[in-house]
């Protein structure tokens, strides 16, 4: 397994300077395995944006995420981008 330190490191600070984080590259280069080191898959505060019923949800975001607490994660399934938001 690869060690994401550095990465997980870099995250972490980034957080702390904005409150989103962009994770960028390409397919399966370990962007969402490197966001589920803040955010568990089962947790209310991942949202899989392939997901027709998170997609509703986020038809209206503030109401979708005004109760998350700490961080929520959002990731786009087989595309180059998952996110990290930091809440209150």
């Amino acid at each position: 397994m690869i060690s994401r330190l550095d990465y997980r490191q870099r995250v972490e600070k980034a957080l702390t300077r904005s409150p989103i984080v962009a994770l960028l590259g390409a397919r399966q280069v370990g962007k969402r395995t490197l966001a589920r080191e803040f955010v568990a898959l089962d947790s209310a505060n991942y949202l899989d944006l392939e997901d027709p019923l998170v997609t509703d949800l986020m038809e209206n975001p503030m109401t979708a995420l005004q109760g998350l607490k700490g961080c929520t994660g959002t990731d786009l399934y087989g595309a180059a981008i998952a996110t990290l938001v930091r809440q209150g």
